[in-house]
């Protein structure tokens, strides 16, 4: 290592080539995000939740749902809680929507580089960032409301906390807060990166001679993860049912079941929240392939994180087969593991959206940056002539991956110009003692093909966190549907509910949260959902929905037509049905007082 540095940092951190590359990429992460900024798409549940928790701090703390608080969304709020305070700030707009994942991921680029920077030098650093930048899943997802954006940063702040606590161990205490944070966006789904994280730890520990000093703040830092964790789902808990809004996805409403159980060990089973929607007639698109050992090297995971995926599994194992020095070991351990725990559990869960595998990037990136910072520390012929198959392999995976598919032929000029520029490097880099070629072959690899990738995704601009680059013409008409075409609609239905209500304090009553979410997308009226977001949640009760419809809060009801659901079937037995929609499935009812007792009646 050179002079007057530290093992665990490398190259300088604050060198100015590496500052001005990186300010270039984050430039480049919030262009993407503002391009075609008209056109971003909403998820809907999310974007109503979040209009939902704009109108009181009650609704926001308790992550009201519905206008009226009457049950909570069905996951913990950390990642819809910075919606809500973008839509109190300015309004209710896809664009104000989208903004804190846009946040997060241009913070996430100058985040990366310094993580990887400091395992493996400037160069790293700057190459991680390029990976991440352009990365098509990490890309979608900030052209978006969903918020798995944050928890992307979270991680990434996490690593690079656990990192420094090689020289400074209390850092382990601000890596649990972060941690603790990433659970309140995604559960327990942010702690598969812990095993990740503990070998890098581990490693660094072992290796320095300082294994027993890190335990006790390693201790500190788990006890301050848990502790974050779990203050929310606690506290709540610990307030009175009558005062707070129903917790969606439990039968005993609690918070913590909904965690562990809702949105945790159910959700190893096929019968998923989504696939009961789909199985009603919702129109979810949601493809992720089979579980395969293969699937995210194939089909639409491949075509979201699969571009650099091969190039970081041999940059792993050619850094390790080299025996590199403590920081860059530590740093395989880290994202080798990170790729392995991760990327296993997707590649066997039954149901996923495609946007989940975002939370590879950040690994990848590391990976292939720690690649980049060795072979400009070394550029042996050896080094060179692996760098140069890799490249090729590279190339080739992606053509190859985007093949059979709708491909613009800007992604295959790309493709050859990668091809002609990095193999011309590689070859030149042989003949000099330079290192700029071997950096420009880097370069090119990193971020030539994903970037077109990425580009393809920001230009279909249908479905935002769910779209893959290279979508069929008919997957993109099924998201501008969806996240487009519908919310237009309902929002001009909005004027005609309210008219027809009757003095019902509900503008509509439908059949799940996802129905109610298109409308109330658009209203600051309480749009009544049965069941939750799926519809088939504990609350309301067959009784409570006479009870309603008796006292003319239930009139309009809007329910798919294929449920088995007895509250939907009691609906469809008193109530009178004027007609439906056979594009979602759904079907109408008008309900008044009378039809409670006719309802009885026919009982």
């Amino acid at each position: 290592m050179m002079s007057g540095m530290t093992e665990t940092q490398g190259p300088p951190l604050r060198s100015g080539r590496g500052a001005a590359a990186v300010a270039v990429l984050t430039l480049c992460a919030a262009a993407l995000w503002a391009w075609h900024l008209g056109r971003l798409p909403v998820e809907p549940y999310y974007g109503a939740a979040a209009r939902a928790m704009s109108r009181s701090g009650h609704a926001f703390w308790f992550a009201a749902a519905d206008a009226q608080s009457t049950v909570s969304i069905d996951k913990l709020p950390g990642g819809i809680w910075p919606q809500a305070l973008a839509v109190s700030a300015f309004g209710v707009h896809a664009w104000s929507l989208a903004l804190p994942s846009a946040i997060a991921f241009v913070l996430a680029v100058p985040a990366t580089y310094r993580l990887v920077a400091r395992l493996g030098g400037t160069a790293a650093g700057v190459a991680a960032a390029a990976v991440l930048t352009f990365s098509p899943a990490v890309v979608a997802l900030e052209r978006g409301n969903i918020p798995d954006g944050l928890l992307i940063l979270l991680l990434v702040l996490a690593a690079n906390d656990v990192v420094a606590a090689r020289d400074r161990p209390v850092r382990l205490v601000a890596a649990g807060l972060w941690l603790g944070l990433a659970f309140e966006v995604k559960m327990l789904a942010a702690w598969l990166v812990l095993p990740a994280l503990l070998a890098g730890l581990v490693v660094l520990a072992w290796r320095a001679g300082r294994v027993r000093a890190m335990l006790g703040w390693a201790a500190a830092g788990l006890a301050t993860m848990v502790v974050v964790a779990l203050a929310w789902p606690v506290l709540v808990d610990l307030v009175p049912a009558a005062s707070r809004p129903w917790v969606d996805g439990t039968t005993d409403d609690s918070v913590l079941t909904q965690t562990f159980g809702y949105n945790g060990f159910a959700r190893l089973g096929s019968d998923t929240p989504n696939a009961i929607l789909q199985r009603e007639g919702l129109p979810i698109v949601i493809d992720a392939g089979r579980p395969s050992p293969l699937r995210l090297f194939t089909g639409p995971l491949g075509l979201d994180i699969g571009w650099l995926l091969p190039l970081a599994l041999v940059s792993l194992v050619a850094g390790l087969a080299r025996r590199a020095g403590r920081a860059q070991v530590a740093g395989y351990a880290l994202f080798g593991t990170w790729l392995v725990v991760v990327g296993g559990a997707f590649s066997v869960m039954q149901e996923m959206n495609p946007y989940y595998v975002a939370m590879l990037a950040p690994a990848i990136a590391g990976a292939v940056g720690l690649g980049v910072g060795e072979l400009l520390s070394a550029p042996t012929p050896r080094a060179v002539a692996v760098a140069a198959v890799a490249v090729a392999g590279t190339v080739g995976y992606g053509l190859a991956l985007a093949s059979g598919r709708w491909t613009p032929w800007p992604f295959y000029a790309a493709a050859a110009i990668g091809a002609a520029v990095a193999l011309a490097a590689l070859l030149w880099s042989l003949r000099s003692a330079r290192r700029i070629g071997v950096a420009v072959a880097a370069a090119t690899a990193c971020a030539l093909v994903p970037a077109a990738a990425a580009a393809a995704t920001v230009a279909e601009r249908a479905g935002g966190a769910v779209d893959v680059p290279f979508e069929s013409q008919a997957t993109q008409r099924q998201h501008a549907l969806w996240f487009h075409d519908t919310l237009a609609s309902s929002a001009r239905l909005i004027p005609v509910l309210q008219r027809v209500r009757a003095g019902s304090p509900y503008l509509l009553t439908t059949g799940s949260g996802a129905v109610a979410s298109v409308f109330a997308l658009s209203t600051d009226d309480e749009v009544y959902a049965i069941g939750g977001f799926d519809g088939h949640g504990a609350r309301p009760t067959v009784g409570e929905i006479r009870s309603g419809v008796a006292a003319g809060r239930i009139r309009l009801v809007v329910a798919s037509a294929a449920t088995d659901d007895p509250r939907i079937a009691w609906i469809a037995h008193a109530c009178q049905r004027r007609g439906g929609d056979a594009s979602s499935g759904t079907a109408t009812y008008i309900c008044t007082p009378a039809s409670a007792r006719g309802g009885e009646q026919r009982r």
